[in-house]
């Protein structure tokens, strides 16, 4: 798979992401965490600003300079204090342990390899503190899949946050079967000149609820609940557009 140019990722990023269904959700969840929070796969701050503007202590974790960079300059336009750490979240080490986790927008779907998920989950885990959760959210891979392949080409627009002039955004995927792969590639042309801005390489690999069970119970979670949507709605599989994972770090064992 091409590398990702994490510098015009960075530049459209808002642009790509115009979604905002997640935020109030994870708000509140963090504002309930009885200690320090961590976003783990933060991107530009789509979810970190709204999250650290209601007070909340948050770390937030990403592995891109240029990610990371364009969310140092929202937390500064804000005047937010946020803990900001480069770091690959499978390989996750730090010295603090958290009340709450999350990872929004499906990116935990990111990780392709088995190796690199075990990582994640195993890293959360031991980052938590005992009785802590960790919200993890996937796509419904039938839901999914409906929008997927080569006829299945999807088209916005989008204003560009920089200089504003209009960005027409071609999406076009296709699915590996035997992986759970889509894969694709997002194209960015400037709607008055035609000039190509940005042709980014899109991967990820679909997870169903038979398949991310077992891999969080690995780790040495249990399955608190999983909802089919933002507002606590029930997963219905086929039907719902997301699964809302909430694992839990069981409390402490007591020896006497």
């Amino acid at each position: 798979m091409a590398a990702v140019d994490y510098e015009k990722l960075a530049r459209f990023y808002d642009g790509l992401v115009a979604y905002d269904d997640d935020v109030a959700f994870f708000v509140n969840r963090s504002k309930q965490a009885s200690g320090r929070v961590i976003e783990l796969m933060a991107g530009t701050g789509r979810v970190s600003i709204p999250v650290a503007s209601k007070g909340v202590q948050l770390t937030c974790v990403d592995n891109s300079p240029a990610m990371l960079a364009e969310l140092r300059r929202k937390l500064s336009m804000h005047d937010l204090s946020v803990e900001v750490v480069q770091q690959d979240a499978t390989r996750l080490d730090l010295q603090s342990r958290f009340a709450f986790a999350f990872i929004a927008f499906h990116s935990f779907e990111e990780l392709t390899e088995d190796a690199a998920r075990d990582n994640l989950l195993r890293r959360v885990f031991t980052h938590l503190l005992p009785g802590g959760r960790f919200v993890c959210t996937l796509h419904d891979p039938e839901v999914r899949l409906r929008d997927v392949g080569p006829s299945r080409e999807k088209q916005w627009r989008f204003e560009d946050p920089n200089d504003g002039r209009e960005v027409q955004l071609r999406l076009r995927t296709t699915f590996e079967k035997g992986c759970s792969l889509v894969r694709g590639r997002e194209r960015l042309e400037d709607l008055t000149s035609g000039e190509v801005l940005a042709d980014l390489p899109l991967c990820f690999r679909l997870t169903s609820s038979e398949e991310f069970r077992p891999l969080a119970q690995r780790a040495g979670f249990s399955v608190e609940a999983v909802y089919g949507d933002y507002n606590y709605g029930r997963y219905t599989a086929g039907q719902s557009t997301s699964m809302v994972w909430v694992l839990a770090r069981p409390e402490a064992v007591s020896n006497g």
